[in-house]
């Protein structure tokens, strides 16, 4: 019986013919991985004009509009009812009542809903009403493809586990998790920076900007001022997407407003995008 002998050379050519397709599939998916193409809409201070009514019925005509944008998923950036305290004569099944509206509004939409907490969820200052309802607390994260999200609490409630100290600690522990990831966008009820200079203006704006720079946070999405504002501080962009009308002179009443943000070859754009109720009886 003759034997055959392989040589090296060929030895380690059957060695890369078997090993390409497995090194294809790994290059094919690091290369998806860093290039996430998405558009998500961002909208906010939805809550009615009285408490005790409890319902926007321009919310499902708002909801509708964005579930023909077909965005992946919608962004609340706080102020889904008109919260307050016993002494300005609300009671907890007030709240509830609100609360239960909006969801019934939220299953019309047909994208996944994120909510960040603003000052009008709360009731008497306490966030527990708005945890039960949204399911979540009020510091939370998730990931859509190779971007990951962060929900950041801005308000000082009677909660002392959602107090400045406990979130900053939770949010560079959060980073720190996913810092592999190719873009991390935050989202804030409060605006931390604003026009023209940027100016803080939030109490702890420069402590929470000092840990987004070290972790390559792209952008941070806030919707408390009504109007829309983009600053730019040590790369980060800091974006107000305001929804209150585009200027002070608008009445809220009178306009719902939300916001397509697309995310493309680590980019960020925003497009504002208005509905106008001045001929609604």
């Amino acid at each position: 019986m003759r034997h055959f002998h392989l040589s090296k050379p060929f030895l380690l050519f059957l060695l890369f013919i078997s090993a390409a397709p497995f090194f294809l599939f790994c290059s094919n998916t690091i290369r998806h991985q860093t290039h996430d193409d998405i558009t998500f809409a961002v909208t906010g201070n939805t809550a009615p004009v009285s408490p005790f009514v409890g319902f926007s019925d321009t919310v499902p005509i708002l909801f509708d509009a964005i579930n023909r944008e077909n965005p992946v998923m919608l962004i609340h950036t706080g102020n889904c009812i008109q919260g307050g305290d016993p002494s300005m004569g609300i009671k907890e099944k007030d709240i509830m009542r609100q609360f239960r509206l909006f969801s019934r509004s939220l299953s019309l939409l047909k994208p996944i809903a994120y909510q960040v907490a603003g000052i009008k969820d709360l009731y008497n200052n306490d966030p527990t009403l708005y945890i039960n309802h949204t399911g979540k607390g009020l510091n939370y994260s998730f990931n859509y493809g190779n971007i990951h999200f962060i929900v950041f609490n801005t308000l000082e409630t009677a909660d002392s586990k959602y107090s400045s100290d406990n979130s900053l600690f939770w949010l560079t522990k959060d980073l720190k998790r996913y810092r592999s990831r190719a873009m991390t966008i935050v989202f804030t009820h409060n605006a931390l920076f604003t026009p023209p200079r940027g100016r803080s203006s939030h109490e702890k704006s420069e402590k929470i900007h000092d840990i987004l720079k070290k972790h390559r946070v792209a952008a941070v999405i806030s919707g408390d001022e009504p109007r829309y504002f983009t600053i730019t501080k040590d790369n980060i962009q800091y974006i107000n997407a305001g929804c209150e009308g585009f200027t002070h002179k608008n009445r809220p009443w009178k306009y719902k407003q939300y916001y397509l943000v697309t995310c493309r070859n680590n980019a960020i754009s925003v497009q504002g995008k208005r509905l106008n109720f001045n001929n609604r009886e």
